[in-house]
């Protein structure tokens, strides 16, 4: 598919200075000169934080594989109203979701390309690499470091018109659906980056990162709950 990844976020916070601190405790990076700005280890800046009165998700980034696709998605949303000409160039096209006023921004970008696991594994059927020594990821004592932004739930008050926005208009292809419920869309080859669910009002349910492996998610829940 011409979509690939989800490049960025932008969040609306009552509070930018807790979040920031909120983010950079879980493991993101914040730019010296803008800490409201944060990255991930992979994927770069990937988080934007902008002062609101309530949680909203206000911008999502996307990234295409050629100019040729941000054409197609341009006249897509020419002939759906949702285009914001004041702000499309010829390097990124902008959106408006019409239920919500999310704003979508779709960029040219290289693929994410995770780094090669230096980790060793037990594998079936082959003589056992690791034996008798936990993970390595089990001792380690470094902090758990999110290396690339996954997927984003959001709740909408309009659930099938917010997701035929996403597929018919931006390109997103649906993996999993209840439909008027939930729909888990991708774009790109993880079994979803958007997920679209039905809510009394526009919010970011959650937002998710990738980590190196399992353990990393242990590690960091048992850090939170102060074991």
């Amino acid at each position: 598919m011409s979509l690939h990844r989800l490049t960025s976020i932008t969040l609306g916070v009552p509070d930018t200075g807790a979040s920031s601190a909120f983010f950079q405790d879980f493991g993101l990076t914040a730019d010296v000169k803008s800490p409201h700005r944060l990255a991930t280890r992979d994927g770069g800046e990937q988080v934007e934080l902008v002062p609101s009165p309530t949680r909203r998700l206000l911008r999502l980034g996307i990234g295409a594989e050629h100019g040729d696709d941000l054409a197609r998605i341009a006249d897509r949303a020419e002939r759906s109203g949702t285009l914001n000409d004041d702000s499309s160039t010829t390097e990124r096209v902008v959106l408006r979701e019409p239920v919500t006023g999310l704003g979508v921004e779709v960029a040219v970008a290289d693929p994410y390309q995770a780094p090669p696991s230096t980790h060793t594994f037990n594998r079936p059927g082959t003589e056992p690499e690791r034996l008798d020594v936990p993970a390595e990821s089990v001792l380690a004592e470094r902090p758990v470091e999110p290396s690339n932004l996954t997927h984003v739930v959001y709740g909408t008050p309009d659930q099938p018109a917010t997701l035929a926005f996403f597929t018919d208009v931006v390109g997103f292809e649906i993996s999993d659906q209840v439909p008027g419920v939930i729909a888990f869309t991708r774009c790109g080859e993880v079994h979803h980056n958007l997920a679209i669910q039905a809510a009394p009002v526009a919010f970011p349910h959650h937002i998710a990162f990738e980590v190196d492996d399992v353990d990393d998610v242990v590690r960091e829940h048992e850090r939170r709950q102060g074991r």
